[in-house]
């Protein structure tokens, strides 16, 4: 199986617990999903509030109320989910002179909804547990199979505390940022005192739904 998650500019820079290049590795030689802030559940991806790209003034202060992201995998893998639960906040500010600023503090907890027959190599949902732990991403990782054959994974990320700062643009219902040289774009829509950005449809066929939704300050 490979799952793949598409790099986005809002995890990196509203939350801090992904970068973007190539993509969070998994043992498979994928890349790992992204998901939600509830806990993920063993029975696959939660709801994820969302909003429709509608763009809208970006201007101001905005604190992070919640970073929900699912991804279901059932395109490469009937029935196989993979959700991040982010535990996170702070503020991003968006000037008037087309520059941003976020100061934000997160962990994550990525759970792995596989069936028995996502599991590459054969492995034991054990072992795959060992495989994800070796990779080096997480600080722990927790596999156990329940009574339907899947394999439920939580694999744990420690809390970063990253500032960042360059900045953006808006056209239309996208807002593109430029940090150290990097530029990334993904939709966005303001309504009211919420503004929601969202992620980018996943690569490789995989749907990606859900927002991180701040509050104006």
């Amino acid at each position: 199986m490979s799952a793949r998650q598409p790099c986005q500019m809002i995890l990196a820079i509203a939350l801090g617990v992904a970068s973007c290049g190539a993509g969070k590795a998994t043992p498979d030689g994928g890349r790992g999903g992204s998901g939600d802030t509830g806990t993920g559940g063993a029975g696959g991806a939660s709801a994820c509030a969302t909003a429709s790209p509608c763009g809208g003034d970006i201007v101001g202060a905005w604190r992070v109320m919640q970073s929900c992201f699912s991804e279901d995998l059932g395109s490469v893998c009937p029935g196989a989910s993979a959700t991040i639960a982010f535990a996170s906040g702070g503020t991003m500010t968006f000037g008037a002179d087309q520059t941003y600023a976020a100061n934000t503090a997160g962990g994550a907890t990525t759970h792995y909804h596989y069936p028995g027959a996502c599991i590459p190599n054969g492995y034991t949902c054990a072992q795959y547990g060992q495989l994800l732990t070796s990779v080096g991403l997480y600080s722990s990782v927790n596999c156990i199979s329940d009574a339907a054959g899947f394999c439920n994974c939580d694999a744990i990320t420690a809390s970063t505390s990253p500032t960042e700062t360059g900045t953006y643009r808006t056209s239309g219902v996208t807002l593109q940022t430029t940090h150290s040289g990097s530029t990334s774009s993904a939709p966005y829509c303001v309504q009211g005192n919420l503004l929601y950005l969202l992620q980018a449809p996943g690569d490789g066929g995989v749907q990606v739904t859900g927002s991180i939704v701040l509050e104006r300050q």
